[in-house]
């Protein structure tokens, strides 16, 4: 047991290390959580992520979509995605990175906090059994490489139960998809508005930047830069409307100056964004494909292919407007879009269904999919039932109280941090949480 001095003197020590790490304007705390051995926390300082080492051999896994890892340079670890940096995210036509930038795990809830319900959520109901992890990617890049990614990354583990929302999903079909070993550890693949046949919502992007992530960045700033990647990333194009849309959802993806096309390639190569300077094709369009007949086995999906090794549930949600076709004018210049009341407002619920999708909610949006109440508990059922595991019950520290209730820290409370509980507030508003035994911090 250490001595109050102790614990004030490991607290400062601590208060110089987060200054470093995340340099504050102001420290703010909400009282909430013992301030109690923090020198015992693992941080990086190097690398400015909070690092832990695998503690089982199974493993519960967040796959986030695209725009849904933090990025940042590799050199100077600025983060760019998201930050002011964002323009640094820009691809060659080739779709190579003109700047070095990794993926980076910062507080295992992606880019926005997008998944802190969703992580928190399950880490409550199953850290005692499982590894939670929150598995970060370079967006931009091919699934295939993301893929690959993934398979290094859980290598050590023997079972794993992958929960992956929207672009991620494609991203585990296609670790499915590469060797029996990836086949055999995965208890579960669950799928959240995955969008396995494209989304008509992603050639409007081409144009607009407007990708539905979560409605505050469909700004200036960041649709620009949003439309700036798109236009040259593998992973965007593996987005568009495959060679099946039309005969899974029964919609035309795209028309041409009055006329309906079925397949959307074809035409689209035809657009300012799909062609390089030189007035070449990109190579984007080949690839993305290529990706997609890789993942049939004949005319089963490799999901329905495999299903009987790995069980796959597939989450949609409908009764949200959602674009179904992108009309372009005899120039392929954008025009106007279809809309039906038969989605998420990304993707068109047959897409993420593959067809019929295993369960459905009516009126929640792509993003919200994940933070939902009843999808949250469906999610954990579903774990639950394939692993044999029962999901513990405890309160979501990061909903425990009001976030925004915050105050400074006074010289009295700096004297009385014995019994004080609380959330440190940092850069970018970013909430530290540091529990009891520091066995991990948190943000919110």
């Amino acid at each position: 047991m250490t001595t109050f001095k102790q614990r004030r003197i490991a607290f400062f020590l601590t208060l110089i290390l987060c200054t470093t790490i995340f340099p504050f304007n102001t420290i703010a705390v909400e009282e909430d959580y013992d301030l109690i051995d923090v020198i015992d926390s693992v941080v990086s300082s190097e690398s400015n992520v909070i690092t832990s080492t695998a503690a089982k051999d199974k493993a519960i896994v967040i796959v986030p979509g695209i725009l849904g890892s933090s990025l940042r340079r590799s050199d100077t670890k600025e983060q760019v995605w998201l930050n002011i940096y964002a323009g640094e995210l820009e691809l060659n036509e080739d779709g190579s990175s003109k700047y070095p930038i990794e993926s980076v795990d910062y507080d295992h809830f992606g880019a926005n906090n997008t998944y802190r319900t969703l992580y928190t959520e399950l880490s409550n109901a199953y850290k005692d059994n499982f590894d939670i992890i929150f598995f970060d990617y370079d967006w931009r890049m091919s699934n295939t490489e993301a893929a690959a990614k993934l398979a290094s990354e859980l290598s050590s583990y023997t079972t794993v139960v992958l929960v992956a929302h929207s672009m991620g999903g494609l991203v585990c079909s296609q670790f499915i998809s590469s060797s029996t070993a990836n086949r055999n550890k995965t208890a579960a693949l669950i799928t959240i508005g995955t969008p396995y046949v494209g989304s008509a919502k992603c050639i409007n992007v081409m144009y607009d930047g407007k990708l539905i992530f979560v409605s505050d960045l469909n700004i200036p700033l960041y649709t620009n830069t949003v439309k700036m990647v798109c236009k040259n990333s593998f992973a965007a194009y593996q987005l568009l409307p495959t060679s099946r849309y039309y005969s899974i959802t029964g919609a035309f993806p795209l028309s041409v100056n009055g006329t309906n096309y079925s397949t959307a390639e074809a035409q689209l190569k035809n657009t300012a964004w799909g062609k390089k300077k030189d007035d070449s094709v990109k190579s984007q369009f080949a690839t993305a494909s290529s990706f997609h007949s890789g993942l049939y086995k004949g005319s089963k999906h490799v999901t329905d292919y495999y299903a009987s090794t790995v069980p796959v549930y597939r989450i949609a949600a409908t009764g949200v407007d959602t674009i179904t076709t992108v009309k372009l004018t005899s120039t392929y210049a954008f025009d106007d879009v279809v809309v039906q009341n038969s989605g998420d407002g990304t993707v068109l619920t047959k897409s993420a269904g593959l067809g019929t999708p295993t369960y459905s909610y009516s009126g929640v949006d792509h993003t919200a999919l994940v933070s939902n109440n009843a999808v949250i508990t469906r999610i954990k059922n579903l774990i639950s039932t394939s692993t044999g595991v029962t999901a513990t019950s405890s309160t979501t520290p990061c909903e425990a109280t009001d976030q925004n209730n915050t105050v400074e820290w006074t010289a009295d409370q700096y004297e009385n941090m014995e019994n004080l509980r609380g959330w440190v507030v940092g850069m970018d508003n970013r909430r530290i949480q540091i529990t009891c035994n520091m066995d991990t911090v948190l943000y919110c």
